[in-house]
């Protein structure tokens, strides 16, 4: 996905966060939404970050898997709302083995990021105000939107699949293109400071002609009616 695709997906999963119904999990969530709101303004160069200054796009924002003649692959359940099942049940490869890119780490990389953040906010706690080693909020933040970044990469199809669509017409160009270009459409950017605007309830402000049209009004009207699940 490109810049403005990965800093919108992290608003819509804020919102989809602050909306479900988490049981035991609410107060923890409304901690986690409270921090977003306090640093929102970041998200879109935070959520850049690992395209725009790491640039680890060959192996920690892809995993990628090749169709394998032989052997089983064991893969975890996806949950009954996932529209990722729908479609994987359809495929002609669906229930063959299937071998991961040893070069790929995008798995590990998030594991690393999560951890990074957890370590962050201990070293935070300990150390006393000001001190010149302790880590501060804006830091952690930008992890944390650096994270939704891979995780969003992770969820990507063409980020999971071994077969070259960059070549020739560029199809995985174009799709993050259209996201990116339907993005700038409909939504509200201050691109002078590289923020959003936002609506009364602190989500990008949305324009609203044309949008009925739209793949975007498909995924929002997704969100929307899917069941959420915290497993």
């Amino acid at each position: 996905m490109k810049q403005f695709s990965h800093a919108w997906l992290a608003f819509k999963a804020i919102e989809r966060l602050e909306k479900a119904n988490l049981g035991n999990n609410r107060q923890a969530a409304d901690e986690l939404i409270r921090w977003f709101w306090d640093h929102r303004d970041g998200v879109i160069q935070g959520a850049w970050y690992p395209d725009m200054v790491i640039k680890d796009m060959a192996t920690s924002h892809v995993l990628k898997l090749t169709p394998q003649t032989g052997g089983q692959s064991v893969f975890g359940a996806l949950p009954s709302t996932s529209l990722v099942k729908d479609y994987a049940i359809q495929s002609p490869v669906y229930g063959q083995a299937f071998v991961q890119d040893p070069d790929n780490n995008l798995p590990e990389r998030c594991e690393a990021l999560a951890h990074s953040v957890i370590d962050n906010l201990k070293m935070r706690d300990t150390e006393d105000k000001g001190s010149p080693i302790a880590p501060n909020n804006n830091h952690i933040a930008m992890r944390l939107f650096m994270l939704s970044h891979y995780i969003a990469d992770a969820h990507m199809p063409l980020h999971c699949d071994s077969r070259k669509f960059s070549d020739g017409i560029d199809i995985h160009g174009k799709i993050e293109g259209l996201w990116d270009d339907e993005i700038r459409r409909f939504y509200l950017i201050d691109l002078l400071n590289e923020r959003f605007f936002y609506n009364r309830e602190g989500y990008p402000l949305r324009v609203d002609g044309g949008f009925d049209g739209s793949f975007l009004n498909q995924v929002e009207q997704g969100f929307a009616t899917r069941a959420f699940t915290d497993s």
